[in-house]
Formats: C-alpha cells, structure tokens, sequence
C-alpha cells in the first residue's frame, strides 16, 4: 500500500466521529424533538466535544481532498485509490451534511 492510500485511509478515519456523531444526533436523539447540534455534549463531555470538532475539520479536509482527486488532480495510475470508491465518499459526504444543514 503506497502513501497516498495510507494517508487517505488516515483522513477517513480521523473524520468519522464527526459522521458518526452528528448522524447519532440527527437520526437519534432527535426523535424525542427538536434539539441544538452538539447541545447534548457541550456541557457534559468536554473531550468529546474536542474530538468531534476535531474530527468535523478532518472531515472538511476529507471532502476538498475527494473533490481535487475527481476534477483536478489527472489520474494516470499514480495513486491507487479506486475512483469509484472516491465518489461513493464524496456522496456520503455531500448527503449527509445535507441533511445536517436542513
């Protein structure tokens, strides 16, 4: 495995709490109604709260790198990411903050 998979490998790990998370907040807990993002660990789980931040910029990060690899960087086999896994990536992202902003 080269670098380039390794440290793209290493940016979806890092952004997934944010994923993980948020999707938590929106499709569980506000079942019971209306709620402000991140309001249920703001007060109670400081370092929670630090490492989703954290993780949201990773995830930022993630999907400017998803859009230079698509539409800028020319894909001539140098780098062994699949394409196809990079768009289902990208969708996942755009869908899902998306749905986080309405």
């Amino acid at each position: 495995m080269n670098w380039h998979r390794q440290i793209y490998l290493l940016f979806l790990f890092a952004s997934a709490p944010f994923f993980v998370w948020t999707s938590f907040e929106m499709y569980g807990l506000t079942f019971k109604g209306l709620q402000m993002l991140f309001y249920s660990i703001t007060h109670s789980m400081p370092v929670l709260l630090g490492v989703v931040s954290l993780s949201a910029i990773v995830f930022l990060l993630l999907y400017m790198i998803n859009l230079a690899y698509l539409f800028l960087i020319k894909n001539d086999g140098q780098y062994s990411l699949s394409k196809n896994a990079v768009i289902a990536v990208l969708v996942a992202q755009t869908i899902h903050t998306i749905l986080l902003v309405t």
